[in-house]
């Protein structure tokens, strides 16, 4: 896929890609990044398509640091990890560091699956843990290499994920190939990220005003997502109070969770705010302001971790109010 984009003949936006190399011995993508002599680069090299390219091997900060300085009209920012790591160390870098955050955001996590052995993967002891990882982190996948998989080993591929990950985006694709369009947020897309992420979560559902609190434990009796819907306008101050003892004091932390919820701030001002968290870090972030004549206050998360006490955590919320 990163491939791809350097290859392009030409980019309507100004993009970069850095590459996190294993080590400074065992860069297995570095051989991507070559001069017109075979070079391997060790600073920004720009492609004749305009894309920037250069690769980290110690501190990703200093390095986009480094990189928005030199190139300010960058637009978007590819950062590709190594097969084992753990997105989580990626994403709290754009949570805790506020100069970085003051430049930059964070729009999406991306994987990449390899159709034809993601079953094998999956069951090795040595990678499922990572794997797992990448595949509750993620926001978008791509399924790769699905001409050489069977339609059955696809569809259970798509149910796998979706029992550790039920709101992520999947594409199919051959050679990763995936358009340039799908994989850059638009200010459009993310404009309507609360419609788009609101519809997705609509997957819950209610009767008679009675919540459903659906686990996918279909393939994992550990790890399993739960949806929970509520009613109400939150006290921010509260909630978040809860989000930092269900990760940093609970026995049994999540791993991810996501939401869209209603709350008072400490100056009573009303507002949508955005819920996502990462292992021990979490963010609740104004998505925007609300008059006080707004109506619709229906909260929506999902919570993904082992043996999640969905109920009671409903009602940990509901105290909130």
């Amino acid at each position: 896929m990163i491939e791809r984009i350097i290859k392009l003949p030409t980019l309507e936006k100004k993009i970069a890609i850095i590459q996190n190399e294993f080590s400074e011995n065992m860069g297995i993508e570095a051989p991507l990044m070559t001069n017109a002599q075979g070079e391997v680069l060790d600073e920004f090299y720009e492609m004749p398509n305009g894309c920037i390219c250069c690769s980290v091997k110690d501190d990703l900060v200093n390095t986009l640091e480094l990189l928005i300085e030199s190139k300010p009209e960058i637009e978007h920012i590819f950062i590709e990890t190594n097969g084992l790591a753990d997105p989580a160390n990626i994403i709290k870098i754009f949570w805790l560091d506020d100069g970085l955050m003051s430049n930059l955001e964070l729009n999406y996590t991306m994987g990449v699956i390899d159709a034809k052995n993601f079953a094998k993967n999956i069951e090795d002891s040595e990678t499922c843990e990572a794997l797992k990882k990448q595949l509750i982190h993620a926001d978008k996948i791509l399924i790769n290499k699905v001409d050489l998989a069977t339609t059955e080993e696809i569809e259970n591929i798509i149910s796998r994920i979706n029992s550790f990950n039920p709101l992520v985006e999947l594409k199919q694709t051959e050679y990763a190939n995936a358009d340039l369009d799908y994989l850059i947020e638009t200010p459009e897309k993310i404009k309507n990220f609360t419609e788009r992420y609101s519809e997705s979560v609509g997957k819950a559902e209610k009767s008679e005003g009675e919540l459903k609190i659906h686990s996918h434990t279909a393939h994992s009796a550990e790890i399993s997502p739960s949806y929970i819907i509520t009613e109400g306008i939150l006290n921010l101050d509260n909630f978040e109070v809860l989000m930092g003892k269900l990760h940093w004091e609970s026995e049994v932390p999540l791993l991810r969770c996501k939401g869209l919820f209603h709350a008072r701030d400490c100056d009573e001002k009303l507002g949508q705010y955005l819920l996502q968290g990462v292992d021990d870090t979490f963010e609740c972030r104004l998505i925007k302001p609300l008059l006080e004549d707004h109506t619709d206050f229906e909260n929506k998360f999902l919570f993904v971790g082992k043996d999640i006490d969905a109920q009671g955590l409903k009602e940990k919320i509901n105290s909130c109010c």
